[in-house]
């Protein structure tokens, strides 16, 4: 199946601007209610078993919004990153780590140190992403959509000045 997808404003912070998209068929109904990050968000915001890590990722993203989207902040996957970084790198920015973590990813995309295309997400229960249940739906959206954004970007359709990106509409 092909959807079209929009790029919408989601968070605006001083130094970053995140991204989501949202999901249409081909006749431009939403195929869901949400964006994918709305729905990564209320999935995950109070579940207890990925508390500490839902927090590490939020506090991430505020990190971001006050210093800037550095690429050592992001888990590189593919064409897709992922949120959050890996275990040293959380370490090496101070984060506490003294807990079991369940691997809860958010896919995301850095196109610049000013803005983040945030995608959907959930806990990773295998060595690879294609391989879980859980993620692997995700995953392969976030990596399809990366595609389309880089592919766009080549080819000047779309463009990024500062925080805003012009031409936020793809098809996978």
């Amino acid at each position: 199946m092909n959807y079209f997808i929009t790029l919408e404003n989601f968070l605006d912070l001083d130094k970053v601007r995140f991204y989501t998209v949202r999901l249409e068929d081909q006749h431009g109904d939403p195929i869901k209610e949400r964006s994918e990050t709305e729905e990564f968000m209320d999935t995950f915001h109070r579940d207890p078993l990925v508390k500490d890590e839902f927090e590490i990722i939020i506090n991430i993203m505020n990190l971001m919004g006050q210093s800037g989207a550095d690429k050592d902040l992001f888990r590189h996957e593919a064409r897709a990153d992922a949120l959050p970084p890996d275990r040293s790198k959380l370490r090496k920015i101070g984060f506490d780590l003294s807990h079991d973590f369940q691997a809860l990813r958010l896919y995301t995309m850095r196109l610049s140190d000013c803005v983040v295309v945030l995608f959907n997400g959930g806990i990773k229960t295998t060595a690879i992403a294609q391989d879980c249940p859980n993620v692997r739906h995700h995953f392969s959206v976030a990596n399809q959509i990366a595609q389309a954004i880089d592919s766009a970007i080549s080819n000047q359709e779309t463009y990024i000045i500062g925080k805003d990106i012009f031409g936020k509409e793809f098809t996978i």
